[in-house]
């Protein structure tokens, strides 16, 4: 089963660091990965297109979580690293809908890296189901030249 995982910005000085910590992790393979542009006044659109299908958006982007992701990753480069990864055998939560092994990998990741980057909601998102990472990936694979707009 494949994942999407997405590199912000921020954490550009570490891309190949993180590939390296994938590699490592056992049931977890790299299947491919990628830079992708961004620009700053894409930005907001490009974080609404993303988590659409994300559990939460309509209450996150109600409470206004997208506007502040936003505001921390302007300025902060234009180019993320897209990770596509399958997991071997992947264990799910209790509704079998959210991928307990993605979860426990960001959060490991997060923790990992929090070192270099203040705020930990910029360092990786990670597609957590089947479905949300295929609607992921499906959206990136429309610009052949790995640039948003």
């Amino acid at each position: 089963m494949h994942f999407t995982l997405i590199l912000w910005q921020p954490m550009k000085l570490y891309f190949d660091e993180v590939i390296k910590f994938l590699q490592e992790k056992e049931r977890i393979n790299v299947v491919k990965f990628f830079d992708f542009t961004v620009k700053d006044e894409f930005l907001l659109e490009f974080l609404y297109t993303i988590y659409e299908k994300d559990v939460g958006f309509h209450k996150n982007k109600e409470d206004g979580v997208f506007i502040k992701k936003r505001n921390s990753l302007i300025n902060k480069g234009e180019t993320l690293r897209i990770i596509i990864v399958q997991i071997e055998n992947p264990k799910f939560g209790p509704k079998n809908i959210i991928c307990a092994d993605m979860t426990h990998f960001k959060h490991n990741c997060r923790n990992h890296f929090k070192r270099y980057i203040n705020d930990c909601r910029n360092i990786i998102h990670g597609c957590n189901n089947e479905e949300y990472s295929d609607y992921v990936s499906n959206f990136l694979s429309k610009y052949e030249d790995n640039t948003y707009k």
